[in-house]
């Protein structure tokens, strides 16, 4: 008994340990690029009362009236409510965990497996503990997932059918519901399949076809969950614009394929082939087998689908076992208690003089021109403004008063003025050319790249100094302004 008790105290003991890379990554002073317009959306929604069916934050948008659909108005009515990076992050990364923690133990239980298997999945999702709204999709592809696989493993429950209810919060949060509509859609195959190959024995077909007709009812009953949200059928049109877009794929890191530079990226690796292994011995059951070829497709597409890649493989690598939903429950306090002690520790560390780090719910002014926006507050320029892809957002969040030529909602844009405004910045093909530059009152501009050479754009700016002047220069941003506009 004592040593059983010994073993289940080490358990808890991982499991707080593991918990400490969620609580780390909610603390690191970085924010994503794309969390500033979300808030300035959640603000305009508050303010107006509905959504937004033009773009009210770009010059483009503004002037061309170009229509915009808030999509994940629910998530930018969250952000503004919270307003404050660090507590948001926590909040989502923290309930992602819990999720990740409650899928592995309600299959393998609180085991050293499952421990173990919860460290290498939370490795890869990493890259997705932002403070962004993909963390629904997480959350509610993780519950599609194992009310699939129960269904299949013929222990369906009542609670099954809320989830079209999940797919309503689903489509007014994140875009990306249709990963639920694969994983549903897959189980349908895998059942119509069975039925199919029972067809001659009448006793084991009769059996079958209730499953059929529940995942084929709920795949049914999800998709017109996802018609509840104040834009209808046309959030379709939406999904379509992002599945036809070529250029950000390109040059949007979030959306280009992981390059392995990475440990975590390795983990993943290593996760995909021990989820081979074990269904090579299972001779390809027809059910994972799809599903593992569908994850690692999406996992090796883009960076942004990388945890779907590793939660299927741990679902792969744990076995269908009972839960036990209070004791599971039970286990999950200590994560609570890592993450809320990780705050105040970090909150220590900061009231120290050990780290010179910005306060929580304030821009990293590493990571974004703070001090020019300060200096524009207090020397006003004529605009309009022309501002790199990246601080967009931001500059949509601190400048309103200065629509943005470009951010990160590219489906606003679409494919000509996103390739025109990349090859602008990063390889100053024709920039004079540009249609931004030309009607810029001034341009803000990074003065380097992550790299620490000059962006390509900003070394012909200072090189043309006969056109362009420098208002205002630190180690972040570059004003420039046209000399016969100057200030």
């Amino acid at each position: 008994m004592n040593t059983e008790r010994s073993d289940l105290h080490w358990r808890y003991f991982a499991l707080i340990a593991i918990a400490f890379i969620p609580s780390v990554y909610s603390l690191v002073i970085t924010t994503d690029n794309d969390l500033w317009w979300h808030w300035k959306t959640g603000e305009w929604v508050w303010n107006n009362g509905t959504v937004t069916t033009t773009d009210p934050f770009s010059r483009p948008g503004i002037v061309e009236h170009i229509p915009w659909m808030s999509y994940s108005w629910m998530f930018e009515l969250l952000t503004f409510a919270i307003s404050n990076t660090a507590v948001l992050k926590t909040v989502l990364n923290g309930f992602t965990f819990l999720c990740l923690s409650f899928f592995l133990f309600s299959r393998a239980g609180f085991t050293w497996k499952a421990l173990g298997l919860l460290f290498l999945v939370t490795i890869p999702c990493t890259f997705m503990m932002m403070e962004r709204p993909w963390h629904f999709t997480i959350w509610f592809t993780l519950a599609t997932l194992q009310i699939s696989d129960r269904i299949l493993a013929d222990r369906p429950a009542r609670t099954d059918w809320l989830l079209p209810a999940l797919y309503v919060l689903w489509a007014n949060t994140h875009i990306q519901f249709v990963l639920g509509f694969a994983v549903l859609g897959l189980a349908c195959m895998e059942s119509f399949r069975r039925c199919l190959k029972a067809r001659a024995l009448q006793p084991e077909l009769k059996r079958l076809q209730p499953e059929l007709k529940r995942i084929g009812t709920l795949l049914v009953l999800c998709v017109l969950a996802t018609l509840l949200n104040p834009y209808h059928v046309k959030l379709w049109i939406v999904i379509w614009e992002y599945a036809t877009q070529t250029t950000a794929l390109r040059n949007v890191l979030e959306l280009t394929p992981p390059d392995f530079s990475e440990i975590k990226q390795w983990i993943l690796l290593g996760l995909f082939t021990w989820a081979l292994v074990k269904l090579i011995k299972q001779r390809f059951p027809f059910w994972e087998s799809i599903l593992f070829a569908t994850c690692v497709f999406f996992s090796l597409r883009m960076r942004r689908d990388v945890w779907f890649g590793a939660v299927v493989s741990g679902m792969i690598l744990t076995s269908r076992g009972k839960a036990n939903p209070p004791v599971v429950t039970f286990r999950l306090v200590p994560t609570l208690i890592c993450i809320l002690s990780s705050l105040l520790l970090t909150r220590g560390i900061y009231a120290s003089s050990i780290l010179k780090l910005p306060p929580f719910g304030k821009p990293n002014e590493e990571q974004f021109p703070v001090e020019a926006v300060n200096w524009i507050h207090a020397h006003p320029l004529p605009g309009p403004i022309c501002n790199h892809f990246d601080w967009g957002g931001y500059l949509i969040w601190a400048l309103p008063e200065y629509p943005v030529s470009i951010d990160g909602r590219t489906n606003l844009f679409g494919e000509a003025r996103l390739a025109r405004s990349f090859r602008t910045w990063w390889q100053a093909e024709n920039w004079e050319e540009d249609p931004d530059i030309k009607q810029a009152g001034f341009i803000l501009a990074p003065a380097k790249v992550a790299t620490g050479r000059p962006m390509p754009l900003t070394e012909k700016l200072l090189l043309a100094a006969d056109r362009w002047e420098v208002a205002y220069r630190d180690n972040i941003a570059i004003i420039f302004v046209p000399r016969l506009r100057q200030p």
